[in-house]
C-alpha cells in the first residue's frame, strides 16, 4: 500500500465535491484532476488545450463522479 494514493484519493474526492457545488464544467473538473495526478507524481501535466474532445456528451444532472464510494456529504446525512 502507498499512502500517497490514499492522500490523492482524498484530495480528488474533496475537490470533486466542491466542484459539483461550485457548478464547474466537467472539462474544468477533469483538467484539475489531471493536474493533481501529475503533481502527485512530481511531473508537469501536459497541456490539454490542444486536445479536441469532440462534441459534448449527454450526462446526468447530478455529480456522481465517484459513486462507488459515498461522499462525505452522503455519510453525514446518516
Amino acid at each position: 500500500q502507498d499512502p500517497r494514493v490514499d492522500g490523492l484519493q482524498q484530495q480528488v474526492q474533496a475537490f470533486v465535491a466542491s466542484a459539483g457545488q461550485a457548478g464547474l464544467l466537467r472539462r474544468e473538473v477533469f483538467a484539475r484532476i489531471w493536474a493533481m495526478a501529475h503533481q502527485a507524481l512530481c511531473k508537469t501535466a501536459p497541456p490539454l488545450d490542444h486536445l479536441n474532445l469532440g462534441a459534448s456528451i449527454p450526462h446526468f444532472s447530478e455529480p456522481w463522479f465517484c459513486c462507488a464510494e459515498p461522499t462525505d456529504q452522503q455519510l453525514q446525512s446518516f
